[in-house]
């Protein structure tokens, strides 16, 4: 991004620099007609003009009678144009994906996974064969489920303190379910009978 940013600045400065060396003139101040011939604003014409004719925007200030000068100029503007745009998709592209990343940080699986695996390590580390311990992703996501589900997908105010409770936590909810299964189970039963 910063290469685009010095491309931008030194477009910025082209155009500047032109912009000057054309257009910002006083030469061309006056209030009466514009002579054709040296396309000062000096209330003459052609006809009775002493001066020499112009031949670049440099001498009266006026690009709009040099095609050649405003075409640069023109080139210049939409080149910085193009270039700020560029800049601008850019800095949305990447502010877009910080704040995804943010936002994935932030989430509560990403802020729970670590909290959750400390209070029970025994149960969600496995060693592998090169004596690395690794989570057992199935049963930490599981378990993040039940306790998305039992905090409504809030983040509680002080999660290490809270860890302590997660487990018990996570068993009530099992034993929630085993219940709830246990009576449509029986209500099943019933309806055969």
């Amino acid at each position: 991004m910063i290469e685009i940013e010095t491309h931008v600045e030194s477009a910025g400065e082209h155009l500047e620099h032109l912009t000057n060396k054309f257009a910002k003139r006083n030469l061309n101040k006056g209030r009466g007609k514009q002579c054709s011939n040296c396309h000062l604003r000096l209330d003459h014409n052609m006809r009775n003009c002493a001066i020499d004719k112009y031949l670049t925007s440099e001498q009266c200030g006026d690009p709009s009678k040099h095609p050649e000068e405003r075409s640069l100029m023109d080139s210049a503007t939409k080149n910085l144009k193009m270039l700020e745009k560029e800049l601008r998709n850019k800095t949305n592209k990447y502010d877009t994906r910080l704040k995804g990343l943010n936002s994935a940080r932030s989430s509560f699986a990403q802020t729970i996974r670590g909290a959750l695996i400390n209070s029970k390590k025994d149960n969600y580390l496995v060693k592998t064969g090169s004596g690395i311990f690794v989570p057992k992703s199935g049963l930490v996501n599981q378990d993040i489920a039940k306790l998305e589900k039992h905090f409504h997908g809030k983040v509680p105010d002080n999660v290490p303190e809270m860890s302590k409770t997660f487990q018990s936590i996570i068993q009530i909810l099992i034993k929630k379910n085993f219940f709830i299964l246990v009576l449509l189970l029986s209500n099943i039963q019933r309806e055969k009978h």
